[in-house]
């Protein structure tokens, strides 16, 4: 156990000099600080390792919800602290923030402290409804004063086929990565379907604005990036 917890120190010891190097910020540390000392107790009082995704049950693909090693991650604590992730991502599978900074391990971050989260300059955020009353992130697409459009992200392992004769795998299990639309209100999350009802559940009080700007923009109501200029049209009609 103490062979395990020298080597992990001397990890973080080498990390630390290879970002100092780069110029980058070590895994949690403050954007406030640069000291090594408050890194190593955010590290410790923020999460846990994991061994590399090579080294657990041979699992194709990810359960990372963002694409690429070098996706510009920063937690942000209730404290009002903020912390740079390297090479950071969220594991959609255990819905925690991870930094695979490392060859040899991934660090997962507590939830617990973690108030909000920027990836990529897009915000996650904990919502809570009745069903999940601890919470858990969705990703900000749009927002007004009453309503939040936000995407889910959930991973799960598809298992490998099996030979029916030898009962042997003949496939290795891979992860399935989904992304579900969702609308935010009354803190209630429910499902948000891109269909022409949206347009008089969603709109109905500037109905016949939004159907006249649709048709001069020539906009399709069930494409993503068609729909959020949409909302966003009827955000600045309400303002």
């Amino acid at each position: 156990m103490i062979k395990k917890i020298l080597a992990i120190l001397c990890i973080l010891v080498s990390s630390q000099a290879l970002f100092a190097q780069h110029g980058q910020a070590p895994v949690g540390q403050s954007l406030q600080s640069n000291s090594f000392g408050e890194t190593m107790n955010a590290l410790n009082s923020r999460g846990s390792w994991l061994p590399p995704l090579g080294k657990r049950n041979i699992v194709d693909g990810t359960p990372f919800a963002f694409e690429g090693s070098d996706n510009k991650v920063i937690l942000y604590t209730k404290k009002g602290d903020a912390y740079k992730v390297p090479k950071g991502n969220y594991d959609a599978q255990r819905g925690v923030f991870v930094s695979s900074f490392t060859k040899d391990s991934t660090f997962v971050f507590n939830n617990r402290d973690v108030d909000y989260a920027l990836i990529n300059n897009k915000k996650m955020v904990r919502l809570s409804d009745a069903v999940n009353s601890n919470g858990k992130f969705y990703l900000v697409l749009a927002e007004n004063q009453s309503t939040s459009i936000v995407k889910e992200f959930q991973a799960k392992i598809i298992p490998g086929a099996i030979n029916p004769l030898t009962q042997e795998k003949t496939s290795n299990d891979r992860y399935y990565l989904s992304e579900d639309l969702l609308i935010y209100k009354d803190n209630e999350l429910d499902k948000l379907k891109l269909n022409k009802r949206v347009i008089s559940n969603l709109f109905s009080d500037k109905e016949k604005e939004i159907k006249a700007y649709i048709k001069e923009k020539d906009l399709n109501i069930k494409e993503l990036s068609d729909f959020l200029k949409i909302y966003t049209h009827y955000n600045s009609l309400k303002s």
